[in-house]
């Protein structure tokens, strides 16, 4: 599920907060990093709703120190050598929100995945409700002079920020709260309120039956496979291993969540000479195989570019490692292939010294 989609079911579950008496209340608990997968849901109060307003100073003294530590616990993921692979999937949100005078929700919220940047949201966004559009549209220019910009699906402002490290999570907490009081207008007269929440995009048995186009950025990186975006070609991404360079397309769209595929077609293409090349072609179509081997261009000057591929579905249901061995497995292939079917010596160390998770 996307960030939008998210942000769409959130905006349904927050009612508006009533003033809290416990005092103690608004330090929320510190605890460890929450387990790989786990679905963890956590509501406290940074502020207590009171009779008279607070000042900046004091929502800053009151606030911050707890909310350095909840951005910490959402958007810090610690590292596990072992085992890279243990967060893929992963997702975590906060949210700071309170109620006005008007019944309306005012919220900041940050979203942040394994190996990925913080995207940050304050709403209301563009709404068709016209008390909410005016909200959106007093707080624009202010928005808009800190970078952000109405996006995704939800219509929130939005803005991408650099993954925090513990160091630095106080930067983003500092960021949140400024938004809070200067720009959503929150002077402690209600309950300044937050959730956290951490999930998983894979199903319950730790498998995914489809994947988006950030999810399979993230993981190509991860298993050091140096992806990079494609400018103009949303579904494309190139990878590359050295001087070992492919292309992993998303196919067949899923209908929810948006931006999810059933399939990712991975190719590459070299050159061959003409008789290798329907060497190649004639006794490698003959076996039936995961991979396919095809001819990209006629014969030309004694050479022919050669693609191999393979597909990988999703359906079903699959686990990262899966995806991982699959694209391995066939680079392995296609590395040997275009070496051994060249007549030429496979230089041995293509595919040494990478990072293999066994």
């Amino acid at each position: 599920m996307s960030t939008d989609e998210h942000r769409a079911v959130i905006d349904l579950d927050l009612p508006g907060m009533t003033v809290t008496a416990t005092p103690n209340s608004e330090s929320p608990p510190i605890t460890q990093e929450f387990a790989p997968h786990d679905v963890v849901n956590l509501r406290g109060t940074l502020a207590c709703g009171q009779s008279q307003s607070r000042s900046t100073a004091e929502l800053n003294a009151l606030c911050l120190p707890a909310l350095a530590g909840l951005v910490e616990q959402t958007a810090v993921w610690s590292a596990d050598s072992t085992d890279p692979e243990e967060r893929l999937g992963d997702y975590r949100f906060l949210i700071v929100d309170f109620t006005d005078a008007a019944d309306i929700c005012r919220f900041v919220q940050i979203w942040s995945e394994p190996n990925c940047g913080l995207t940050m949201e304050v709403g209301p966004g563009d709404r068709e409700d016209e008390a909410l559009q005016a909200v959106a549209d007093r707080m624009r220019p202010a928005l808009i002079g800190r970078g952000f910009e109405i996006g995704g699906n939800a219509s929130n402002f939005r803005k991408l920020l650099v993954a925090p490290s513990k160091k630095s999570a106080t930067c983003i907490a500092n960021e949140m709260l400024a938004l809070v009081i200067e720009v959503l207008g929150y002077n402690g007269a209600t309950d300044l309120a937050y959730r956290i929440h951490q999930n998983s995009h894979l199903k319950p048995s730790h498998v995914l039956d489809g994947i988006s186009r950030a999810q399979l950025f993230d993981w190509l990186e991860t298993w050091g496979l140096n992806p990079r975006r494609i400018e103009g070609d949303e579904d494309t991404i190139e990878g590359h291993e050295r001087e070992f360079k492919f292309r992993a397309l998303l196919s067949v769209p899923k209908l929810k969540p948006k931006g999810h595929f059933w399939e990712i077609h991975c190719h590459t293409t070299f050159s061959l000479p003409n008789d290798a090349a329907e060497e190649l072609l004639a006794e490698y179509n003959r076996k039936v195989t995961l991979f396919k081997v095809f001819a990209v261009s006629c014969p030309d000057e004694g050479t022919r570019e050669i693609g191999v591929a393979v597909g990988i579905n999703l359906a079903g249901g699959v686990r990262p490692a899966h995806i991982r061995s699959q694209i391995r497995e066939w680079l392995d292939a296609a590395g040997k292939l275009r070496f051994y079917r060249a007549r030429q010596p496979e230089p041995g160390a293509l595919f040494e010294g990478r990072h293999t998770v066994n």
